[in-house]
């Protein structure tokens, strides 16, 4: 197989998986659960690099079997990061329920989870970065960017 055919048949199965079905809701990010991990390199990448969203699609996510009302961010941490420093506290989802989900995510163990945090001032934003970061400072310099409003 060349490395052409590889790619187009890459493409062709994400552009299939992409193609399935979600439910679009209107959700709390009360109701995310995000790797810390995950979120924090997606901080990183956004203000340090300069590397934020490059779409403007919906963040996907996924139910957590047994939590009720819980979803697993799945796709999206730059945007769910941009959402944040906005300080915006909801958003319209897709809930992707399909096994393809089920199998290529997984679920934050409970010591690997990050929680939206209303009574904070940057909404559990200021979980997520190493210690020493600015926060404010990180969102002016997004906003002199253009990268927020």
């Amino acid at each position: 197989m060349t490395m052409k055919s590889a790619s187009k048949k890459w493409k062709k199965f994400i552009s299939e998986e992409r193609a399935k079905p979600g439910i679009k809701k209107f959700l709390g990010w009360d109701q995310i659960v995000a790797h810390k991990r995950s979120l924090r390199r997606a901080y990183e990448n956004c203000v340090m690099k300069g590397e934020c969203t490059r779409t403007d699609a919906v963040i996907d996510v996924m139910p957590i079997p047994g939590e009720k009302d819980k979803y697993q961010l799945c796709d999206g941490y730059h945007r769910f990061i941009l959402s944040l420093f906005r300080k915006e506290d909801s958003g319209i989802v897709n809930i992707d329920i399909s096994d393809w989900a089920q199998g290529r995510y997984g679920i934050a163990k409970p010591d690997e989870r990050w929680y939206f945090d209303d009574d904070k001032e940057w909404k559990g934003l200021e979980d997520i970065p190493e210690e020493g970061t600015d926060l404010p400072n990180d969102y002016k310099h997004l906003q002199d960017k253009g990268t927020i409003q």
